[in-house]
């Protein structure tokens, strides 16, 4: 999923599961690419670690947001958020 706004370049987002010693979270990561796509790093977003507590029988619904971390009274200039989602790619494994 690309995330883009009039500010910004363009952001790749992925969710993936992961493991650990205290079990499986769902884990969100801003990729950092280079023009090939080739990623050079994984920065850490969030961390779900609730996601796979009831394996059997789970369904996931995938959706984008997008918020102002500020107050609209502390916005400097458009007080608008424009928020664009293009090139969403969902894999299962």
């Amino acid at each position: 999923m690309k995330i883009t706004g009039a500010i910004t370049t363009p952001t790749t987002i992925e969710v993936r599961r992961e493991a650990d010693g205290l079990g499986s979270s769902l884990w969100v990561y801003e990729l950092v690419l280079r023009h090939s796509n080739e990623v050079i790093e994984r920065q850490p977003l969030r961390e779900v670690t609730w996601f796979f507590a009831e394996e059997e029988g789970w369904e996931i619904r995938v959706s984008a947001t997008a918020a102002r971390p500020a107050k609209e009274e502390n916005v400097v200039g458009k007080k608008e958020l424009v928020v664009g989602f293009e090139g969403v790619h969902v894999d299962v494994e």
